[in-house]
């Protein structure tokens, strides 16, 4: 399955000079690099499945797998962004 960003990472509101969740600064560090390096994945798999007409016929497998992916990356851009990156 995809990358599901529900409730990891979730932090809320804070100042650049907290840690996330009450995480030192370098497990808050590694966090957003792992989300980031996630963003890119999905990123890439969007773009995979935006292309597959143009390689095989449209169907119902390919608009539910695009829908998936950008569905996960609206996640991971909202988990980012509460985490402040």
């Amino acid at each position: 399955g995809l990358l599901r960003a529900g409730g990891h990472g979730d932090a809320g509101p804070r100042s650049r000079s907290k840690p996330i969740g009450g995480r030192k600064p370098g497990q808050a560090a590694a966090q957003l690099a792992h989300w980031r390096a996630a963003r890119t994945w999905l990123s890439q798999a969007l773009a995979v499945w935006d292309g597959w007409s143009q390689h095989g016929v449209s169907s119902v497998f390919n608009t539910t797998r695009r829908a998936q992916a950008a569905q996960a990356l609206a996640a991971c851009d909202a988990t980012l962004t509460k985490l402040g990156a």
